[in-house]
């Protein structure tokens, strides 16, 4: 589906600005958690 599309896209420039910026690394952390957070309010 085209979700499932989204979210391999998003991983995929996740991976390449993390190999490309290391000290991103702490902002994609805190977005994961933010969203995990989300998602759960969303249940």
């Amino acid at each position: 589906s085209s979700v499932c599309l989204k979210l391999l896209a998003f991983d995929l420039l996740e991976m390449l600005l993390l190999s490309a910026f290391p000290e991103l690394a702490d902002v994609f952390k805190q977005v994961h958690e933010e969203k995990h957070r989300f998602g759960e309010l969303v249940k």
